[in-house]
């Protein structure tokens, strides 16, 4: 009895110093610097079963604002390819998000998120006659999406899953030999989801 009793002591502390030590990380002011890997499934509107999936990962800056909002700022290098290798596609997103913390005090911080950003294309193809193209794009994103992320010490580990929405821009780059198609290397519309696995040290 007196051995549980000890050990339930002891559990209550470790519990509570853990809480007390994402308290004090998560309060207003507070910084993080993290890096990430990403998974990343896209496929053209109105094509489903035309998938793109691309992996990487990047680095992210966070910043508490007030007990239940933050916001991140994130760059990713992802890379897809087709079976064959006749299509690869490297992407460069950049994106801001707002995330809303449903349990901001806990070790367990469960949060609801929001992001805009643009992403870089730079996608290589072989043409009919075998030779290889190169091509260059800009989209803009939108996420939305959840996240749960576990405080130990100063440091946090989080899973996020985000829909994903991109949107081809018919002026940059070569988007404008597509303008007014809905195909092309880079579809003009495309939609998706991504998983993101990330590691981040708070100050």
């Amino acid at each position: 009895m007196r051995a549980f009793i000890m050990t339930g002591i002891l559990t209550s502390i470790c519990l509570s110093s853990g809480s007390a030590r994402a308290d004090r990380l998560q309060q207003p002011g507070s910084f993080g610097l993290g890096v990430r890997t990403s998974g990343l499934q896209v496929a053209p509107e109105g094509s489903p079963d035309t998938t793109m999936q691309l992996q990487g990962g990047g680095f992210h800056v966070r910043y508490r604002w007030l007990p239940r909002w933050s916001f991140e700022l994130s760059i990713e290098g992802l890379h897809g390819e087709a079976k064959n290798e006749s299509f690869t596609r490297e992407s460069l997103p950049v994106t801001v998000s707002a995330a809303y913390h449903v349990t901001p005090y806990g070790p367990l911080d469960l949060y609801l998120l929001f992001g805009l950003g643009g992403t870089q294309d730079e996608v290589t193809y072989k043409k009919a006659d075998g030779t290889l193209a190169t091509e260059s794009f800009q989209e803009d994103h939108v996420h939305l999406g959840v996240g749960a992320e576990w405080h130990f010490g100063r440091w946090g580990v989080n899973a996020e899953l985000r829909g994903v929405g991109l949107t081809r821009s018919d002026t940059a780059m070569d988007g404008a030999r597509y303008a007014g198609l809905a195909s092309g290397p880079v579809p003009k519309d495309s939609s998706g989801a991504q998983g993101n696995l990330g590691l981040t040290y708070y100050f």
